[in-house]
């Protein structure tokens, strides 16, 4: 038993005080994981677009003080009650987005995330018996809560939608027992997500962990928590990207080139890269891309240059960056009659402007959050290829900081400079 299990532990975190305010390493109490939670010491954090969003009130449910991150690996440090996929010294990823069923419910394809974070599908399973709830092996993420009270599925049905709205608390900074685990000065912080990778340590439910392979180097590992699985599981789960398709992407960030290689991997013939930093276009090559194009760098718009050197336009759209014009420009690059446009980042300030006439032939448009996957099935799988030499995860990394530099990782995101940061919070294998 370590000296610290069942205590609160005094560490260092970056505090997100105010929206739009610089964070701030503080001080702060992390408490003993409650029952069906786990506590890691944090080894390495990815920075992310998603925690620049959500600290510059991006959010609608942006709540502060918190401590952000949510692409992280550590080890575990104790366990709370009923805890049973991991236990202390395990080397776990964070995951904030395992809100599913192990088998999509009804065989009707929903994506993963949606299933029980949106109370309006798990209070759709109420009109089902047990007995058909147990012939789709439904296992809903919140069985650990089942197993606390020693109920079985069937007992809880009736309580759904209640249940639905307390995994929601996950998403307004509480953990599930409407509490948090976290203090700075006296006050409170909240959680984001129920991951906060940016401190030391961390209390996650254990749905929002998963093992890692003991082979497998934390610095890389962190990036499959949100990164990759993003980037790499909508080739594979949003659309299936299939062998001699013509794609192109948006942003070569990280996720952007998660994409490039989840396409690489699935044979596409023509895979173009689109950004306005050239500097990141001979890393985007060595990861699969077949030619990239800055938009700066021609008269027309890139949708027509596009169009004009795919024969009429692509298969497969990809949009990571975040901002209405690209989702657009991405939207209009495809073929009219079979084009699917792929949207993945978040941020945009202002609607989508589609004309309807245009979707008619048979484009589509999708959305994609965290690749439509399945964590505990895709994060293993993606550790096996890395560990292959099938996927390159160490040239993602184009920076290394310490907890202190934390705002100079955002600064350097802004600046377009990075693919992705990684925050170390101690040696690891590098």
């Amino acid at each position: 038993m370590l000296e610290t299990e069942g205590k609160p532990i005094s560490c260092r975190a970056a505090v997100a005080w105010e929206n739009g305010k610089p964070l701030v390493v503080e001080t702060v109490e992390v408490n003993p994981p409650g029952t069906g939670e786990v506590r890691i010491k944090m080894v390495a954090a990815g920075v992310c677009h998603s925690d620049l969003t959500y600290f510059n009130g991006g959010y609608e449910n942006a709540v502060f003080p918190c401590i952000i991150g949510h692409e992280g690996a550590g080890i575990v440090e104790s366990i709370g009650e009923g805890v049973t996929s991991v236990k202390p010294k395990s080397a776990v990823f964070t995951n904030e987005y395992e809100r599913r069923t192990t088998s999509r419910p009804f065989q009707k394809g929903f994506p993963p995330h949606l299933v029980v974070s949106s109370s309006r599908w798990l209070s759709d399973v109420d009109v089902f018996d047990p007995q058909t709830i147990a012939s789709h092996n439904l296992n809903f993420l919140l069985r650990f809560r089942f197993k606390m009270a020693s109920l079985s599925v069937s007992d809880h049905l009736r309580h759904t939608f209640d249940t639905t709205q307390r995994m929601d608390e996950l998403e307004t900074g509480i953990m599930l027992d409407g509490t948090t685990r976290l203090k700075c000065k006296g006050r409170q912080l909240y959680h984001y997500y129920g991951v906060s990778t940016f401190g030391e340590y961390s209390v996650v439910p254990e749905i929002g962990v998963i093992k890692i392979a003991e082979s497998m180097p934390l610095d890389r590992a962190c990036l499959i928590g949100c990164c990759v699985s993003t980037g790499y599981g909508a080739t594979l789960n949003t659309v299936k990207v299939e062998a001699g398709s013509k794609v192109a992407v948006w942003g070569l960030g990280g996720v952007g080139l998660s994409v490039v290689m989840g396409c690489k991997a699935a044979g596409a013939a023509r895979i173009i890269g689109i950004d306005i930093k050239a500097e990141k276009f001979d890393v985007a090559k060595d990861l699969g891309c077949t030619e990239c194009l800055n938009p700066n760098d021609h008269a027309k718009p890139i949708q027509q240059v596009l169009k004009v050197m795919t024969d009429g336009g692509l298969d497969y759209t990809f949009e990571c960056i975040g901002h209405a014009e690209t989702m657009e420009a991405a939207f209009e690059s495809s073929h009219l009659a079979w084009g699917t446009t792929v949207i993945i980042g978040i941020g945009t300030k202002r609607d989508l402007t589609l004309n309807p006439w245009k979707l008619l032939s048979g484009r589509t448009v999708k959305g994609s959050k965290v690749g439509g996957s399945v964590a505990k099935e895709l994060f293993p799988r993606l550790c096996e290829e890395y560990l292959a030499g099938r996927l390159n995860l160490d040239k993602l990394i184009t920076h290394r900081m310490s907890l202190d530099e934390i705002n100079k990782a955002f600064d350097v995101m802004r600046a377009g400079e990075s693919i992705r940061s990684v925050i170390l919070f101690e040696v690891c294998c590098c």
